[in-house]
């Protein structure tokens, strides 16, 4: 950033012995500038993280028919037993475009593992909205099926690179980044190209964990809005 923006890192941090659950949240937040636009990511993000953490804390609540645990019954050594935990990957940060990937992970108490899934975040800090997929293509561009033919591609031949020891399946894939607009909700900008992240089961088994693919901005010039976020990185 110019004119001395600065992003640094804020946290939620929460420790609930009566209901033995931890929240650790960290989340980035813009500094050092007067615009509005640049007010908005940050409340977009801090909206999104506080939903996360309220929704988790949510479902840690006893039901009202329970009585909430006495804190001075808990022994100190216990085991905290749930908790969630955000962090973040800056993927792009200029004066007109951020793109922010979260990983977000919280267990619940006997369940068999995480639950562990990604969120990302967007923002044209030139006009102060959050990002399409759709505001990066041409108006009537089949971009979701250009992005799903090259995804589909890349992952078959991660899959065959893997060889038997991988657990990429075919059939999986194909369902799991078919050209359906849900299946690319999570979506990143980088000088070189669109990242898109897969969660766990969506192209492969949980033991997997999320796939990547990188879509070069050469395998989608011919879509690309021109005066569109994107315009400045095709050549």
């Amino acid at each position: 950033f110019s004119n001395g923006v600065e992003i640094v890192a804020r946290q939620i941090k929460e420790n609930n012995k009566k209901l033995k659950y931890e929240v650790y949240a960290e989340y980035p937040q813009l500094t050092g500038s007067v615009d509005p636009n640049f007010e908005k990511f940050n409340q977009a993000v801090r909206s999104l993280i506080n939903a996360k953490v309220s929704e988790f804390k949510k479902a840690m609540a006893p039901p009202e028919s329970e009585p909430t645990p006495d804190a001075a019954n808990v022994p100190a050594d216990e085991p905290m037993g749930s908790d969630i935990n955000i962090g973040y990957e800056i993927v792009l940060a200029k004066d007109d475009l951020i793109s922010i990937e979260f990983a977000v992970s919280s267990y619940y108490a006997g369940a068999a593992h995480p639950n562990s899934y990604a969120e990302v975040v967007n923002f044209d800090l030139q006009n102060g909205k959050p990002l399409k997929l759709a505001d990066l293509f041409l108006p009537g561009s089949k971009y979701v099926q250009t992005v799903s033919s090259y995804c589909v591609q890349a992952l078959k031949k991660q899959s065959k690179e893997q060889g038997s020891e991988g657990m990429l399946d075919d059939d999986w894939i194909q369902r799991g980044a078919a050209p359906d607009l849900k299946n690319y909700h999570n979506w990143t900008i980088s000088k070189k190209g669109l990242g898109i992240t897969f969660d766990s089961y969506q192209v492969a088994a949980y033991a997997a964990g999320p796939q990547d693919v990188l879509v070069p901005y050469s395998a989608l010039k011919e879509i690309i809005k021109p005066d569109g976020p994107l315009g400045q990185f095709v050549k």
